[in-house]
C-alpha cells in the first residue's frame, strides 16, 4: 500500500484550522473564569433598583402618615379644648343671666363674679387664651347722678377737709351745658350753712369758691367742649403761701390765677359737710338748701383730694386712672373715693369716711374691670369702656350675656372647624395606610421574582458550563484527531 503523500499547502491549512479550534477553546475557558457566561445583571440590576425605590417610598409614607397623626391629634386636642370652652361659657351665660335677674346686690356680684371668671377659663382651657387680652390698668366704673332728675347728690358729714396748700381731682363724664342755664357743681363744702368751699363750672371761667379768699373765678377759653359725653378728669390745685390757682383738664394747663392779695391764706373750716353734685345755700340738716340750677348732672369715676400741689407731671401721670395700692399709700393722699359701692354708701379706698346717697344712684358699670378683646372683637358700649360690667345694671349685664353668647358662637366655630381638619387628616392618614399596603405587597412580589431571578440564573451557569465544558472536550478530540491525521 502506497504512503498518502500529504501536500504542504493542506497540512498548513489543517494546522490554521487546528489553532482556530485551540484558540476557540481558550476564549471559552477565559470566558467562564471571567463569569462572561453567567446570567445577564441587567434583569437582575431592574428588579434590585425597584427594590430600593420602593423601600424608599415606604418609608415616606411612614414619615407622612406619622406626621398626619400627630397635626391630627392636636386638632383633635384643640377640638376637645374649645368644646370644654363652650361649656364653661354656657355656664358663664346662666351666671350673668342669674345676675341680671337677681334683685339682691350681693347675689348680683357673686354670679357676675363667678361669670367672668368662667369666661376667663373658657379662653384659657381652649388654648387660645391669646384670644383674649386684657389692656390698660383696672380702672372703677363710676356712677351716674341727676340723670333726669336734680335731687341726687354724694355727701359726708363731718368732713375734716384739706386745709392750706391741696389738689382736688374729679373724672366725670357728661352732656351738661354749663351755658344753658344750670351750673354744674363739682363739690360743695359748708360749715353751719356758709360757702366755705365750692368748686363751681361755667362756660368761659371755673370758679374756686375758698374760705379766706375771694374772686378765684379762673379764666377759661370754654369749658363747653369738656361737656361732649366721654371722660374728662379736671385737676385744680392751690398753693396757700402764694394764693396760686393752677386749672387742669385731662393732664393740659388751662388757666391760672398768679395769686397775691384776696388769693393767699385760704384755709377750710373743718367738721362740716361735704357734697358733690350739690352746692349748698344752707346747713346740710336743714336741707342744703340745694337749687335745681346748681347740680352736676352726669357720670362720676373718682374723686381724690390731696394736701400738697401736685406737679405737672403728677397730675398727667393718674390721669383718669384708678389709683395703684402704693398711689392711696401716699401720705398728701387726704382722700380718695373710687366710686365703686352698692346701696346707698360709697366708702372711700383711702382717707376720709363714706359718701351716703340719700337719694340713690345709678351704678354705671358696678365695678372694676379691664378693657379687653375676645376673638379680636372689643366688648363694651362706650369708647374706653370696654369690659365685663359686674353687678351694674340690667341692660348692661344683658350686653355682657350678649358679648357671651357671642363668644361660645365663636368657640363652636373653633371646635367643628378643628374637628372638621382631624377628620380630614384621618381620611388622608387612610389614604396614605392603604397606598402603604400596596406599595408593601409590590415590594413582596419584587422580592419573590429577584429569589426566582437567582435561581434561574444559578441554573442558567450551571448548564452554560456544561455546555462550555461539553465544547472545549469537543474542540481537544478535534484537534488531537487533526495532528494524528497529519503525523
Amino acid at each position: 500500500m502506497s504512503a498518502i503523500v500529504i501536500s504542504n499547502a493542506v497540512k498548513f491549512s489543517a494546522l490554521n484550522s487546528v489553532k482556530s479550534l485551540k484558540k476557540q477553546g481558550g476564549d471559552i475557558e477565559k470566558k467562564l473564569s471571567t463569569g462572561d457566561l453567567a446570567l445577564s445583571n441587567t434583569t437582575d440590576g431592574y428588579l434590585q433598583a425597584t427594590a430600593a425605590r420602593l423601600n424608599a417610598q415606604l418609608d415616606s409614607y411612614s414619615y407622612d402618615i406619622q406626621l398626619l397623626q400627630k397635626q391630627k391629634d392636636a386638632a383633635r386636642e384643640e377640638t376637645l379644648g374649645f368644646e370644654s370652652g363652650v361649656e364653661l361659657m354656657d355656664r358663664a351665660i346662666n351666671l350673668a343671666q342669674a345676675a341680671k335677674e337677681t334683685n339682691d346686690t350681693t347675689e348680683r356680684q357673686n354670679y357676675s363674679d363667678q361669670a367672668m371668671e368662667l369666661f376667663k377659663q373658657a379662653h384659657i382651657i381652649s388654648g387660645e387664651d391669646s384670644f383674649l387680652s386684657f389692656t390698660g390698668d383696672p380702672y372703677y366704673s363710676g356712677i351716674s347722678i341727676n340723670d333726669g332728675r336734680t335731687d341726687q347728690f354724694l355727701v359726708n358729714e363731718n368732713f375734716t377737709p384739706f386745709s392750706g396748700d391741696f389738689t382736688y381731682e374729679f373724672s366725670f363724664s357728661s352732656t351738661q351745658d354749663p351755658s344753658a342755664g344750670t351750673t354744674p357743681v363739682f363739690f360743695s363744702y359748708t360749715v353751719a350753712g356758709g360757702n366755705n368751699a365750692a368748686l363751681e363750672v361755667y362756660s368761659a371761667f371755673t370758679r374756686m369758691n375758698l374760705e379766706g379768699t375771694a374772686g378765684n373765678d379762673i379764666t377759661v377759653a370754654d369749658n363747653t367742649q369738656y361737656f361732649d359725653g366721654t371722660r374728662h378728669q379736671m385737676s385744680i390745685t392751690y398753693e396757700s403761701a402764694s394764693g396760686e390757682f393752677n386749672l387742669y383738664m385731662d393732664g393740659g394747663l388751662i388757666g391760672n390765677i398768679a395769686g397775691g392779695a384776696g388769693h393767699a391764706g385760704g384755709a377750710v373750716t373743718p367738721n362740716g359737710d361735704f357734697v358733690i353734685g350739690q352746692e349748698f345755700d344752707a346747713p346740710y340738716a336743714a336741707g342744703g338748701g340745694f337749687n335745681p340750677a346748681q347740680i352736676y348732672s352726669g357720670e362720676i369715676y373718682d374723686v381724690r383730694f390731696y394736701n400738697d400741689v401736685r406737679s405737672a407731671g403728677e397730675i398727667v401721670a393718674n390721669v383718669n386712672q384708678t389709683l395703684s395700692e402704693a398711689e392711696q399709700n401716699d401720705a398728701n393722699l387726704f382722700s380718695y373715693w373710687d366710686l365703686i359701692g352698692e346701696g346707698t354708701t360709697i366708702s372711700p379706698s383711702s382717707g376720709a369716711g363714706d359718701l351716703s346717697t340719700p337719694n340713690g344712684f345709678a351704678p354705671l358699670n358696678g365695678g372694676f374691670y379691664q378693657e379687653f378683646i375676645s376673638f379680636g372683637e372689643t366688648s363694651g358700649i362706650n369708647a374706653g369702656n370696654e369690659g365685663f360690667r359686674g353687678w351694674g345694671t340690667e341692660a348692661l349685664i344683658e350686653e355682657d350675656i350678649s358679648l357671651f353668647e357671642q363668644t361660645k358662637l365663636k368657640m363652636q366655630q373653633e371646635a367643628d372647624s378643628y374637628a372638621l381638619e382631624a377628620d380630614l387628616l384621618e381620611m388622608e392618614i387612610d389614604q396614605l395606610s392603604n397606598n402603604q399596603s400596596l406599595l408593601q405587597q409590590n415590594s413582596e412580589n419584587i422580592r419573590a421574582v429577584d429569589d426566582e431571578a437567582e435561581s434561574v440564573k444559578l441554573n442558567l451557569n450551571a448548564m452554560r458550563q456544561q455546555i462550555a465544558m461539553s465544547s472545549i472536550s469537543s474542540i481537544v478530540q478535534s484537534y488531537n484527531n487533526g495532528l494524528l491525521a497529519l503525523f
